[in-house]
């Protein structure tokens, strides 16, 4: 196994960006990322300036934005919500490129089979529009689904074909539903842009990894095999000794 690289959400490690930035540093992260629904980034969107020395800030300490997390506008199913999603989405695309991160989340929505074709066509036009506004900015999107098993994010995003629309994982989540997070690896490693570390317990409670009932080894050891490189980003619920704890356990899975 090569060397992982880790990130955590910044409002997971201290307030405001700067702190949370040094954290990261002081911690040994080697990426940060960035999230709407908390509203760290409101810190930094309103000026060109501001997102100029935040660029600069990530260089100085060597830090990688691995992510910018856009999850909180939901799915893509209605084409009349898309009126207002796609605009919003477009812009933080956009502004994901100016900051320099390469990977922002997103949530497909309803991933179910024989679902009606209006809630598929509007989707699937949605992710076309999206994905040229990607490429342009030179963002990759990372999208995750909701109930569905991975055969069906699969499936939807290798029926996109969209260079720029990947998938995501978060082993945790298929823990609490009753998968094998293992199998989930398996079948999206291709796909996928994007990895959430998290670990669950019985009954669907979210801890930091080695806390749980992932297995570890084994679901790192498919990821590599599919040939996924992108970074696990540490989801220890808030808590920044979940997020300590977490790195110090996948650090001691990593040979050397």
């Amino acid at each position: 196994m090569g060397r992982l690289r880790i990130s955590a959400l910044a409002d997971d490690l201290a307030p405001g960006l700067r702190r949370a930035v040094e954290e990261a540093r002081v911690l040994g992260l080697d990426g940060l990322e960035l999230g709407w629904a908390s509203g760290t980034l409101a810190e930094v969107e309103p000026t060109r300036s501001a997102r100029r020395d935040l660029r600069r800030l990530f260089e100085r300490t060597g830090l990688v934005l691995s992510a910018l997390r856009a999850d909180d506008l939901g799915g893509f199913e209605d084409p009349n919500a898309n009126d207002r999603k796609i605009p919003e989405m477009a812009r933080r695309i956009a502004l994901g490129g100016e900051l320099g991160a390469k990977v922002l989340t997103l949530r497909l929505g309803p991933l179910r089979e024989g679902a009606r074709a209006p809630a598929q066509s509007a989707l699937a036009e949605a992710m076309k529009d999206l994905s040229r506004e990607a490429e342009r900015h030179g963002v990759v999107l990372a999208a995750s689904g909701g109930e569905e098993p991975p055969e069906r994010l699969a499936e939807l995003v290798s029926g996109l074909s969209l260079p720029t629309v990947r998938a995501a994982l978060d082993p945790a989540e298929a823990i609490s539903r009753g998968r094998s997070a293992v199998e989930a690896a398996g079948r999206l490693g291709p796909l996928l842009a994007h990895c959430i570390a998290a670990d669950a317990r019985p009954g669907g409670e979210r801890r930091p990894p080695g806390e749980g009932e992932v297995p570890w080894a084994e679901y790192l050891a498919a990821l590599e095999a599919s040939g996924y490189e992108g970074f696990h980003a540490l989801d220890a619920g808030g808590r920044a000794e979940g997020i300590r704890d977490g790195l110090e356990f996948l650090r001691r899975l990593q040979p050397g």
